[in-house]
């Protein structure tokens, strides 16, 4: 699938999009900052002699050495290439060329290589070294994302920090039928609630496309808000979002806090949501580096949508909107729900909508006191 930014290949864990590697544009990113790479790596750690191993692959070498092959002046990208890209085929790292491209790209202040002559261009020695240190960080199974700390969204450009969850890309189908239907209703200046905001992806993109809208993000998670609020300022939307560090409970929202003397035009959220046996099913790259907490939805994946919808009355306005991201299996769930078992909640279920692929991925309903 070719987006307007980078190209996403995608690999299915239990209904989630690793996005483990991979999303093209030829604009650089201004946020090329180079900061200490997340554990298990750090800078220090590669002046030693590294092996990897990793289904019968060996990497065995000192630094500036990309296993058995060393840095040369006049070395060119397609020697780089066709030796990581190989590398990552052998060591069965999933999306091996897409990750090979990236990286690169990245360490050459680029979006991709797709259009840059990889057997003229020239790699300088710095560039080589941090070819050598993201690529073995992606034969431990890193996320492409975290590798490289940056990933785009919906027109943004977003840090990523392990382990804060890596928004996937159907992600940005949520935040378009959000913006469609808010510019349908003829509201120009909505307000917005997301709960368990991550990096920030959804309230970040949503506000970058209504520009009058405002918006309050919420998450359990101390590093994902404050991935939030960097990647507000890294896009100069912090003076439209508020965002609240919160344990996500019942009682937090039947209390009288002050978030909640305002009311919303829309409550926005993709929860954890995979259901607790589904867990091990998860791709390594996810299973290893990404909170669990952002993707265990308990039992029947349903404890965080639960809250959500046990929330709707306290935070919405009249006719307010709850839009969510689930599992495939729970829209049919949640229609029930609010129709038959809770009716109290006050919630019509207007629409169950397709992801790209086609599957049943995200829940409209409406608040409806009446």
């Amino acid at each position: 699938m070719i987006l307007a930014t980078r190209c996403l290949h995608l690999h299915s864990a239990c209904g989630l999009y690793a996005a483990s590697t991979i999303w093209p544009a030829s604009y650089v990113s201004p946020y090329k900052k180079q900061c200490p790479m997340f554990y298990p790596f750090k800078k220090k750690e590669l002046t030693h002699s590294l092996t990897i191993k990793r289904n019968n692959c060996t990497l065995d070498a000192p630094n500036k050495a990309s296993g058995n092959i060393q840095y040369t002046p006049g070395m060119k990208v397609n020697t780089l290439f066709s030796f990581w890209n190989s590398k990552f085929t052998d060591c069965g790292i999933s999306e091996p060329e897409a990750s090979t491209n990236y990286i690169i790209a990245h360490a050459l202040g680029k979006k991709t290589l797709w259009n840059l002559d990889k057997e003229s261009t020239l790699v300088k020695e710095e560039q080589f070294e941090n070819i050598d240190r993201m690529c073995r960080q992606r034969l431990e199974k890193a996320p492409v994302q975290y590798v490289i700390g940056e990933w785009d969204f919906c027109e943004l450009v977003l840090k990523m920090e392990p382990p804060v969850l890596i928004p996937r890309p159907e992600t940005e189908h949520l935040v378009n039928f959000v913006c469609k239907d808010l510019a349908s209703s003829g509201n120009r200046s909505p307000s917005i609630l997301e709960i368990g905001c991550g990096s920030g992806a959804i309230s970040l993109a949503i506000l970058h496309k209504i520009k009058e809208a405002k918006a309050v993000a919420i998450d359990q998670s101390i590093a994902a808000c404050e991935l939030t609020k960097l990647n507000a300022r890294i896009n100069h939307l912090e003076d439209r979002l508020q965002v609240h560090h919160l344990e996500l409970t019942d009682e937090l929202f039947e209390s009288q806090h002050k978030l909640f003397c305002e009311k919303y035009d829309v409550l926005v959220s993709n929860p954890p949501y995979v259901p607790r046996k589904d867990m091990k099913n998860l791709q390594e790259e996810v299973a290893r580096y990404e909170d669990p907490k952002a993707l265990d939805g308990g039992e029947d994946g349903m404890d965080v949508i639960r809250i959500v919808l046990n929330s709707a009355s306290s935070v919405l306005k009249e006719k307010g909107s709850v839009w969510l991201e689930v599992d495939t299996s729970h829209p049919d769930i949640i229609q029930k729900l609010v129709t038959e078992k809770r009716t109290d909640l006050k919630l019509m279920y207007v629409e169950t909508l397709l992801d790209f692929n086609k599957k049943p991925r995200f829940c409209h309903l409406i608040y409806d006191p009446s």
